[in-house]
């Protein structure tokens, strides 16, 4: 299906900072998913598939239908054997024809009008194959005609991955140089499946107004299974400052968030560093050195890059 999703729908995602709500900040506002793909339009024309397009081979003069995505965070997936959580937005899209057209192709667009394509296929005898014969959908006047669109984010799941960081100063700095550590997905189901893994999802959101945290446990290490959230103690935990969400460049498909802890704000041998946007998101545990301390006199500034690719 990758070739159906369109370059100009890869860009248009660096703006998507949450599923029922935008996110941004006031300054530099995101959009939702489910106003991800508001628009649909009809085709007579045939060609050959193109992730560059920006508009169907021959657009019928008919209005594009506008419409909100639907979604059930009852219907999100988390699936430990395939390592993968998942949601997906519906949107439904209906034309009431007034003259004849034979119909060959279709596509989801973010406006009412102009080149801004975002999916684009043909009308095919099985429309789940991508290779399926395409077909020739005839319609009269009085006809009505309903399209329904099915969106999905996936994350691939992570346990216990190495990665490391490194912090730039001056010599004698806390915490200048290198730090390797152990990064995980984990999810909290302290309310439910759906909502544990909305909000993994979100924190991934190029402009997801998630919130990133120092800290060390209660007592004991920190857990390490990916299902278990982090234990922080929340009367020593260090919170950031979401500053900004740095220029997206199109092609790229990578955002750039900046995340600072001002001067002020002090924590020694710190466990873990969280990202997340409430009940979801991802943890890095210390292990080379295991602790990180950041003093009341230091700025502490963390870029934290999240990236797409089509399935």
């Amino acid at each position: 299906m990758s070739v159906r999703i369109t370059n100009y729908a890869m860009n248009r995602f660096a703006e998507v900072g949450g599923i029922l709500y935008g996110g941004g900040t006031l300054t530099d506002p995101g959009i939702q998913f489910t106003q991800f793909a508001p628009h649909a339009g009809l085709g007579t024309g045939t060609g050959t598939l193109s992730q560059s397009r920006t508009a169907l081979f021959a657009e019928i003069p008919e209005p594009r239908p506008y419409t909100t995505g639907s979604y059930n965070a009852n219907n999100n997936v988390y699936d430990p054997v395939n390592n993968y959580i998942e949601i997906k937005v519906v949107f439904t899209y209906e034309w009431r024809f007034t003259t004849a057209y034979n119909l060959t192709e279709f596509g989801a667009f973010a406006g009412q009008a102009g080149n801004n394509l975002l999916y684009h296929d043909f009308f095919r005898q099985n429309q789940s194959d991508p290779n399926s014969t395409p077909i020739v959908v005839s319609v009269v006047p009085g006809d009505v005609l309903r399209l329904q669109m099915e969106w999905y984010l996936r994350a691939n799941w992570t346990s216990e991955t190495t990665v490391n960081f490194v912090i730039n100063g001056t010599t004698g700095n806390n915490g200048a140089g290198r730090h390797d550590g152990r990064v995980r997905v984990y999810l909290d189901f302290g309310l439910d499946a759906g909502t544990a893994v909305d909000n993994a999802i979100i924190t991934l959101l190029p402009k997801a107004l998630s919130r990133a945290r120092l800290g060390k446990s209660l007592s004991g290490p920190q857990p390490t299974g990916r299902d278990q959230p982090p234990i922080l103690d929340e009367a020593i935990e260090s919170n950031s400052v979401l500053t900004e969400f740095l220029a997206y460049s199109n092609g790229t498909y990578r955002r750039d968030a900046r995340f600072v802890w001002p001067t002020g704000q002090g924590i020694t041998d710190a466990q873990v560093m969280v990202f997340d946007a409430g009940y979801g998101g991802f943890c890095f545990r210390f292990t080379n050195p295991s602790t990180f301390t950041k003093t009341a006199n230091q700025t502490l500034e963390i870029i934290f890059r999240r990236t797409w690719t089509r399935i």
